[in-house]
């Protein structure tokens, strides 16, 4: 079953990646990379490692979504403010952890081209409500991503992002929380 799961995503990423290339071939884009916009993604978070209070537990790959405004600063170079929502499961217990980032993402982009990469870097504040035996918690997070853009009008385009993420500092009065870095993998749509 899982085999069967893994081809029809295989297929899928393969129909995206044709349908994205050749949709975007016919269309111009250039107003769209210098405006900003906003967008929608969602994927996976991989696992990483919480220390509290320096012992260690493995959190679960969960969903990772969240919504994004860029808005223009200077030249190709954006600032991005988003919420990110990730789904975070520490042995039996799951819950949702809020984060709210501010960043800057220069725009790598060719006139006329189809195709945009945005590096970014951000830091944000994190909330993770009641888990476990733990009572709520915030941390200080850290973003360092790559997005690529398929450009496929000039209204929309199809987003792709390789993001690494922390929360190298957190926790409340009794407890100090820290996570590893950990991957996120997601694709979306910006406007």
């Amino acid at each position: 079953m899982v085999w069967v799961r893994r081809s029809y995503l295989a297929r899928f990423s393969v129909y995206f990646a044709v349908v994205s290339m050749i949709a975007g071939s016919l269309y111009g884009a250039d107003k769209q990379v210098q405006q900003g916009g906003v967008g929608l993604k969602a994927g996976f978070l991989h696992k990483a490692t919480f220390t509290v209070n320096k012992t260690e537990y493995d959190s679960k790959m969960g969903l990772n979504v969240g919504v994004f405004f860029d808005v223009p600063a200077y030249s190709l170079t954006m600032v991005s403010v988003a919420a990110d929502f990730r789904d975070i499961q520490i042995l039996d217990h799951r819950q949702w952890m809020l984060d709210l980032s501010i960043g800057l993402k220069p725009t790598i982009y060719k006139e006329k081209s189809r195709l945009a990469v945005k590096p970014g870097v951000a830091v944000g504040f994190g909330y993770l409500p009641d888990i476990a035996w733990l009572s709520s918690t915030t941390y200080l997070t850290l973003k360092a991503s790559t997005e690529v853009l398929f450009l496929v009008t000039r209204k929309y385009a199809y987003v792709a992002e390789f993001m690494v993420f922390s929360a190298p500092v957190g926790g409340n009065r009794q407890l100090e929380i820290s996570t590893s870095p950990t991957i996120s993998l997601r694709l979306g749509v910006m406007y």
